[in-house]
């Protein structure tokens, strides 16, 4: 079977066709998302590849729930086609392969009926990643209006806080990015229909794309089936809500990690990187 990947982008089209050309046909297909707020006249060379899907297009706003709706509205898409696909990637425009994309699907198959064969970066928030704001309080992210943040302070100052999704599942998260079974996937969907009460809980939470997955897969059956590696290096060192932009000076320890993924990597900050990773994973 193939893996379906899913990559949410907004800049840098020709870093984004570098990423795409490194995913053989055979192995894989790509649904791809380019925020409504980009010139899509910039993306034009990647609209009529035959390997890729171009998603409906959102305005998908950092720590919003929009990631969300795009995530979902793609596995949704995928699951409609006739090909059953064994694993969902996702990915961001600015994730780059460090391995051999032959190597990356092998290990994929083989994990797949495997007791570890779902790939998440797993972190507990209420004693690992002290983040319970997050959900105890109403974020209004999606709002790009005035008066966004005088809202949050009032509905803050009289709605006391929240547990989160009122106690049914326990808060899991740290990365937005994972790789998943498609049966996992089928769990997840079913859930969304059964409890939207779910999604809409996390339409006033901060940065919810990296709580809604990961809490998912640690409520069900399928933590049994995890890695607890989501296959992906990111660095973290700077200590900011971003992880570091990666340049020439990392690419030992990127290609030395023994992942198959890193980010973020970034063209208009050092395309050096990236043509090295090209040139090394291509031999």
């Amino acid at each position: 079977m193939r893996v379906a990947n899913i990559i949410i982008a907004h800049k840098n089209p020709k870093q984004l066709k570098e990423l795409l050309d490194q995913f053989s046909p055979e192995y894989y297909h790509t649904w791809l998302h380019i925020d409504s707020r980009s010139n899509l006249n910039d993306f034009k060379e990647l609209l009529n590849l035959t390997h890729v899907t171009i998603l409906p297009r959102r305005r998908v706003v950092w720590a919003g729930f929009s990631f969300i709706r795009v995530t979902v509205e793609a596995m949704q898409i995928i699951k409609k086609e006739n090909e059953r696909f064994a694993y969902f990637n996702l990915m961001s425009g600015l994730d780059f392969p460090v391995k051999p994309t032959t190597e990356f699907h092998s290990h994929l198959m083989k994990a797949y009926h495997s007791n570890q064969s779902e790939f998440f970066h797993i972190t507990e928030l209420d004693e690992n990643w002290p983040a319970n704001h997050r959900y105890e309080r109403y974020h209004l992210n999606d709002w790009t209006i005035k008066g966004r943040y005088f809202t949050e302070r009032i509905i803050n100052y009289f709605i006391p806080k929240r547990e989160y999704f009122k106690g049914k599942l326990k808060p899991y998260g740290r990365s937005a990015w994972f790789t998943a079974t498609d049966n996992f996937v089928d769990f997840c969907l079913k859930y969304f229909v059964e409890n939207p009460d779910y999604l809409k809980f996390l339409e006033t939470v901060w940065c919810p794309d990296e709580l809604v997955f990961s809490s998912l897969i640690m409520g069900s059956p399928f933590k049994e089936n995890l890695a607890n590696n989501n296959l992906r290096y990111i660095d973290w060192s700077e200590g900011r809500a971003n992880p570091k932009t990666l340049r020439m000076e990392d690419f030992e320890k990127v290609i030395n990690s023994g992942n198959f993924l890193a980010r973020k990597f970034d063209s208009s900050v050092d395309q050096e990187i990236i043509d090295k990773v090209i040139k090394t994973i291509s031999i």
